[in-house]
């Protein structure tokens, strides 16, 4: 009786586990659209493509919620992001290139404002360099033979990515935003 029902315990979790994921995405990309008044008067050009890039990112993320959830709907299930629905894929890449964009042109802001904010310009620049890293090295592991299984490569690449989110939020949190908009402060 308990084996029949791991299926679907395992299907809910999956979906539970995905729907965490995304709303983690759309806080990050929010967060990183908040950015954009704080290095605008500084470094509009840059701050400009990566509010661009975020904002892809997250009408991204909300577009294939909503195709995947349709198609969900219609073929009776929950499963999310199904093989297969079209328009997945290149959501999926568009997400992926505007989010890896936005990071690095907000981190090369960061880093070249008249604030020192060097940290802060590190941590923007993990997931600018493990999205595309993880991509690369995850189509390198399928295409050959070796001992590394497929999922450790964007396990580990989203992992740094997580936690530099968690150390960016702290960051901007705690040590430099201030009550007057448009400054950016170090501590």
């Amino acid at each position: 009786m308990l084996l029949a029902l791991l299926p679907i315990l395992f299907e809910t979790l999956q979906l539970v586990g995905l729907l965490l994921m995304l709303f983690g995405l759309l806080a990050t990309f929010s967060g990183l659209l908040g950015l954009y008044p704080k290095l605008s008067h500084d470094q509009p050009t840059l701050a400009g493509v990566g509010f661009i890039g975020a904002a892809l990112a997250a009408l991204g993320i909300i577009t294939g919620i909503v195709i995947n959830a349709a198609a969900s709907i219609a073929a009776s299930s929950i499963t999310p992001f199904q093989e297969g629905v079209a328009g997945t894929e290149i959501i999926l890449m568009i997400v992926l290139l505007s989010a890896g964009l936005s990071f690095l042109f907000y981190a090369i802001a960061v880093l070249r404002h008249e604030a020192s904010l060097d940290a802060l310009g590190g941590l923007l620049l993990v997931p600018a360099l493990a999205l595309p890293a993880a991509i690369i090295l995850g189509m390198l592991v399928e295409q050959t033979t070796t001992a590394i299984p497929p999922a450790l490569v964007p396990l580990i690449a989203f992992g740094l990515v997580s936690l530099s989110e968690i150390g960016t939020g702290y960051f901007l949190r705690t040590e430099m935003m201030e009550e007057q908009p448009g400054k950016l402060q170090t501590a």
